[in-house]
């Protein structure tokens, strides 16, 4: 057996990813690749009580602490970003960007250049888009970080249709409307809520303010049924290509087809 390959450190903390570990020797952590080389200085704290997906990311970087400090460096031990932060920071990947947070979030390219200031109290990845959040208001920004609308929306959520529209579902206050991935309205704020059907995704159930009944809308913002059924289901017949409405009044249920009764 070839000794030199054996690691023997006073710790080990394992990476993710299977080409180099955080060793600590003598009450200070270094980077070590598996075959024992030593790739940076023993000159940071140990980190030995922090989870490995707090501090080891990838094979290019790693999240370390420097005389109580957290920045981050690459696996030869230059310096990514400074040491100069209390808390770990937190770094998301999400194809050619990062999203990290710095006591507040922003986003770097993947050469750590920054793309969107570390502004927001939170950033989430949503497919095509960023939904950002200030003070529990939430807006939306696009993959270079150009603002698509203000943070005005008390929730946003994404609704990926059939037909490749995508949509979100945003609530202010009490009104609901729908925006579309670049930001415009589509549905006016005055509905108190809002169902889309993944099979008829042009279509949404709507359900005005102080009325318990629903009706039927269509992605152009007109109305298609009128709120005065308890519960409307709305469904696609793909063989037919023609779209049904299961709807409920009182003891009473009707099918209500586009095609047959000429809904738009």
């Amino acid at each position: 057996m070839d000794n030199t390959k054996i690691l023997k450190y006073d710790k080990l903390i394992m990476s993710a990813f299977p080409d180099y570990v955080a060793a600590v020797s003598n009450g200070k952590t270094g980077l070590v690749s598996l075959d024992n080389k030593i790739l940076c200085d023993f000159i940071y704290d140990d980190l030995s009580e922090f989870k490995t997906d707090q501090i080891l990311y990838n094979d290019n970087y790693c999240i370390m602490r420097l005389n109580g400090k957290w920045g981050i460096i690459d696996i030869l031990g230059n310096t990514i970003i400074d040491f100069k932060f209390d808390e770990p920071i937190r770094v998301k990947q999400h194809n050619n960007h990062k999203i990290i947070k710095l006591n507040n979030c922003g986003i770097v390219d993947n050469d750590w250049h920054i793309v969107v200031e570390c502004k927001y109290d939170k950033i989430s990845y949503i497919d095509f888009n960023y939904i950002y959040e200030i003070k529990n208001k939430k807006g939306l920004m696009d993959l270079q970080g150009r603002t698509l609308t203000e943070p005005v929306f008390d929730s946003l959520i994404q609704y990926d249709g059939i037909s490749g529209k995508r949509f979100y579902i945003a609530r202010t206050g009490d009104r609901t409307g729908i925006i579309d991935s670049s930001g415009k309205k589509i549905i006016d704020f005055i509905y108190k809520k809002i169902n889309i059907f993944t099979s008829a995704d042009e279509y949404f159930v709507v359900q005005k303010e102080n009325c318990k009944k629903y009706g039927v809308i269509n992605v152009k913002n007109e109305i298609i049924m009128e709120c005065e059924y308890d519960e409307i289901e709305v469904l696609k017949d793909y063989q037919r290509q023609d779209i049904f409405f299961h709807c409920k009044k009182a003891e009473t249920e009707f099918l209500f087809s586009r095609k047959e009764f000429k809904i738009p």
